[in-house]
């Protein structure tokens, strides 16, 4: 299992209580149950404890060992959006918005999130060129001529195009993209998947549960 976590200091009861405080602070507005914020503050500060906060590669690293992506420019652009602050880095307030959008997020949220991350620069519309080199990455790992791959993708182009272009208007607007999603769930992969899929979350959250002895109150020791 990856993020294996070998060796956990104990906590005693202030911490625990510091812990849930700051927990229920960062998860305010979310999904998330105090729990689940505070195994994801241990999962940030055992990973990353120094600094508590992730990088582009180690957030990079979470997203292809544990929910299986693979599109490195999806992955470079959910990075982007969730770092709010522009500092190149995601704290822990940050990680746990991330993680809540994308553990609890609803359908419409979810489809929101991904139109935002396809939308690489950020212009509220999604252009053949963004599609394009969206689905090149996707393709970069195929054993196939250049040329080829290179006709391949402005064939999918036009597919995927023609398929959210709702309204025919030749621009690809987020009330298109969702009609689109809506009508084919299978749209909302197209583009790289941003989501993720039971396998990810089943595993993320056994990976999770290596910190819950650390919530659990220890009976008193009698002497």
């Amino acid at each position: 299992m990856p993020y294996n976590v070998t060796v956990l200091d104990e906590m005693n009861t202030i911490e625990r209580r510091v812990l849930k405080n700051e927990a229920a602070e960062r998860i305010r507005g979310t999904r998330l149950t105090l729990d689940e914020g505070c195994l994801l503050l241990l999962f940030i500060r055992y990973f990353a404890p120094v600094k508590r906060s992730f990088d582009r590669s180690e957030f990079s690293n979470i997203l292809q060992d544990i929910f299986r992506m693979t599109n490195i420019m999806v992955i470079d652009r959910m990075f982007v959006y969730c770092d709010r602050n522009q500092d190149f880095f995601l704290d822990e307030k940050e990680w746990i918005v991330f993680m809540a959008l994308f553990l609890r997020g609803t359908p419409v949220e979810l489809r929101e999130f991904a139109f935002n991350v396809y939308d690489t620069n950020q212009d509220g519309m999604l252009t053949r060129d963004e599609i394009y080199i969206l689905l090149k990455f996707s393709m970069d790992s195929l054993d196939e001529d250049e040329f080829d791959q290179q006709e391949c993708v402005r064939d999918l182009v036009e597919v995927g195009y023609k398929k959210l272009d709702h309204d025919r208007d030749g621009i690809v607007t987020p009330r298109d993209f969702v009609n689109a999603v809506t009508k084919d769930h299978l749209m909302m992969y197209a583009l790289g998947r941003c989501v993720s899929d039971r396998h990810g979350k089943r595993l993320f959250y056994k990976i999770l549960e290596q910190f819950r002895p650390l919530l659990a109150d220890r009976p008193p020791e009698h002497y």
